[in-house]
């Protein structure tokens, strides 16, 4: 028993980081809010009223018939007990950055009730994170910037969490390598297709099951006989001999090459 609840709080603890995790793929960065999630719930008056709010895992709490997984809550100061109104859940949840990657992001949480005064419009807890490397999660570093009685809740944090994690792209294949790509896996496919039919319906067998072995054959032979064809020799062949005019070896005339027939020559003995 004490094994299968240490599995199930592991398993939350996986699921609430996740939630606190968010990829922004557009920018190649990623936030961690999970230290805000650790640091959390918060609280902090305003007025009459006070705060109740969480970064990026939900309130342990609930607001009469509200949502449930609430982000944000209100309550009166003199009754901080009991919830007055609720803010948004984790169900619907949209990230934008800050301006800039550098400058931190903003997490918006919809899904809760509807706003009393406006029945159309979802109730919703926005959280801005600025990015503070030396920033602390500690309650001079957070600050209400609005909030009303019943639609919506608007929270800024100042933390090293709202810093960007850059995410490495991946290398991009160039289009040459995709074409390679491409005709090597179009080969693969015409081979084992082909190979596969002539096997299977034309019972072949060995070299006689690749696809189109007639034609491959011819075409390998055109290339063999294009690689063997040379210009022919213009060196005398056996069965040759120069015939030489004595009166004429002098004058710079080139000899004159005179076929014999080969049965002329017969061996020394």
């Amino acid at each position: 028993m004490r094994q299968l609840v240490a599995v199930l709080a592991a398993t939350l603890l996986s699921a609430a980081a996740a939630d606190c995790v968010f990829d922004l793929e557009s920018e190649n960065v990623k936030f961690d809010l999970t230290k805000l999630g650790e640091a959390g719930p918060f609280s902090q008056d305003v007025g009459v009223l006070r705060y109740f709010f969480a970064a990026c895992t939900p309130l342990e709490m609930t607001c009469g018939d509200s949502a449930t997984n609430l982000m944000a809550a209100m309550a009166s100061k003199v009754n901080p007990t009991k919830c007055l109104t609720a803010y948004g859940s984790n169900a619907a949840t949209s990230v934008s950055l800050l301006g800039e990657a550098s400058a931190g992001i903003q997490v918006q949480y919809k899904g809760g009730n509807n706003c009393a005064s406006s029945p159309s419009v979802v109730s919703s807890t926005t959280l801005d994170v600025q990015c503070d490397k030396d920033g602390a999660v500690e309650p001079h570093n957070v600050v209400v910037l609005s909030g009303s009685e019943d639609c919506g809740f608007h929270v800024q944090f100042k933390s090293s969490a709202g810093c960007p994690i850059k995410v490495d792209a991946g290398e991009v294949m160039s289009p040459l390598a995709i074409a390679l790509v491409t005709v090597a896996v179009a080969t693969v496919l015409y081979l084992g297709c082909g190979w596969t039919y002539n096997v299977c319906a034309r019972g072949a067998s060995g070299m006689e099951a690749l696809p189109h072995i007639d034609f491959w054959r011819g075409v390998c032979g055109r290339v063999a006989a294009c690689c063997c064809c040379r210009s022919p020799s213009s060196a005398p062949s056996a069965g040759f001999y120069a015939d030489m005019d004595d009166d004429e070896s002098g004058a710079g005339r080139p000899a004159t090459a005179v076929a014999v027939p080969d049965e002329h020559f017969t061996d020394a003995p």
